[in-house]
């Protein structure tokens, strides 16, 4: 038996909740000018009404309705209390940006939210997606709900059969073919849910040090790790934020970025790629530990919201390193080094700012040092003697810390408790 995976597609219907005439003209316009069938009205109490009688595939809501200051919200609240609309994606079209708004869209049902006005690209691009999500749930559910009932069926078929060869011993052709079949289809259905993987809203960022690599030296293995747990991989994304670190700079001329720079690149990632994700987890080794930290400072400092909640540091010379001395002698142009040396103003200044600004308060840390470590101390990896919130990887120096052998070892069991405990979460807001 073969299932059809295939989405069909039609015009998509498309209720459009706005009171201003000028900012529902631009919005309808551009939906009906790429094949969305729009129905517009001007308030709540309409869009409660016009639901009852016609079916939607998606939702635009303005949050500022002029029923009164919060109506916006209490429409999305209603309409996902009727257990027909509970399917249907709502996107909130809204001029406030503050995370307390847009939090509080998502826990009364939105799904994602647009600014106001809206842009030509990312309100396209907004609709697509989640009309595509939607779609592609539907026909998952009810291709897994066909796959459910055949199989039931052909179960039943074969222990009838069954019992009429334990009386008559016959018909053993027809139970063997049968038997073939349940089988495969069984193979079809574990093809199929291996090649639908349904996107996670949380991830996972990993963060190289000086001198590291995603695929060669660093990441590889914690990255198989988490692929051969398909339950944990079903609810993290990964990715990785690489950039060219050298212990030796071989160019004369060449200059390595700062760790500020590295902080400015690590925001870029998570403004670009990772904006939909709801929670952050970054994971770094070494450097790339310091870099973490600039930019969760950064980000405090200019009030910008993330949802980065988890920080796990692997061997991050939080005080410095006095090997970064030895360095200086040879790379006199390799910033990252004269940074992370003992007692630098870089260390200092973000030492300080950290503990000013309370971070450990707003996201949750966990320390990690290594048992044969010589290049950076205990006492600088976990930062503060009187910290107790660190553990240890007794057996690893630094550069195996944070190398898994399989999905035993130490280095995976702890970065997977720290990353699922959701007791330890917390983001940092504006």
């Amino acid at each position: 038996m073969v299932f059809d995976t295939n989405i069909s597609h039609k015009k998509n219907k498309i209720l459009l909740v706005e009171d201003e005439k000028k900012s529902a003209d631009p919005i309808i316009e551009i939906l009906e000018s790429n094949s969305y069938s729009v129905t517009h009205v001007n308030s709540g109490d309409n869009a409660l009404e016009v639901t009852k009688s016609e079916v939607f595939d998606l939702i635009l809501l303005d949050i500022g309705l002029p029923e009164s200051i919060d109506f916006g919200y209490e429409v999305c609240e209603r309409l996902k209390k009727r257990k027909e609309m509970k399917d249907v994606p709502i996107i909130f079209l809204t001029g406030k940006t503050d995370r307390k708004s847009i939090e509080r869209g998502f826990n009364v049902g939105a799904v994602d939210y647009i600014s106001k006005p809206s842009k030509h690209g990312e309100l396209l691009a907004r609709v697509k997606t989640h009309l595509d999500l939607k779609s592609k749930t539907k026909s998952f559910k009810q291709l897994a709900s066909d796959l459910s009932k055949f199989i039931d069926k052909k179960r039943i078929e074969i222990e009838q059969l069954k019992l009429e060869s334990e009386n008559q011993k016959r018909n053993n052709n027809t139970l063997t073919r049968l038997i073939e079949e349940a089988e495969k289809t069984n193979e079809e259905l574990k093809l199929i849910v291996a090649s639908t993987k349904v996107a996670a809203d949380k991830v996972i960022i990993f963060i190289h040090g000086l001198g590291g690599k995603k695929r060669k030296n660093r990441w590889e293995f914690m990255d198989k790790a988490i692929k051969n747990d398909k339950k944990f991989y079903a609810q993290y994304d990964i990715k990785f934020q690489e950039y060219p670190s050298e212990y030796i700079k071989w160019h004369p001329f060449g200059k390595s970025p700062s760790i500020q720079v590295l902080a400015d690149d690590l925001k870029t990632l998570i403004e670009v790629e990772c904006r939909d994700f709801k929670e952050i987890a970054l994971v770094a080794h070494s450097m790339g530990g310091l870099i973490a930290r600039q930019y969760i400072v950064d980000s405090i400092i200019n009030q910008k919201p993330t949802n980065v909640n988890k920080l796990m540091l692997y061997a991050t010379p939080n005080n410095g390193s006095q090997l970064a001395k030895l360095g200086i002698l040879l790379q006199f142009r390799n910033i990252p080094i004269f940074q992370m040396k003992k007692k630098s103003s870089f260390i200092k200044n973000l030492n300080v700012q950290w503990d000013k600004l309370k971070v450990e308060e707003l996201v949750k840390v966990k320390y990690i040092y290594g048992g044969k470590d010589r290049i950076v101390s205990k006492k600088s990896a976990i930062r503060n003697t009187n910290n107790s919130d660190y553990w240890v990887e007794i057996d690893k120096n630094h550069f195996s810390i944070g190398k898994p052998r399989d999905n035993s070892d130490r280095s995976y069991i702890i970065l997977k408790k720290f990353v699922l405990n959701t007791s330890q979460s917390g983001h940092y807001q504006k």
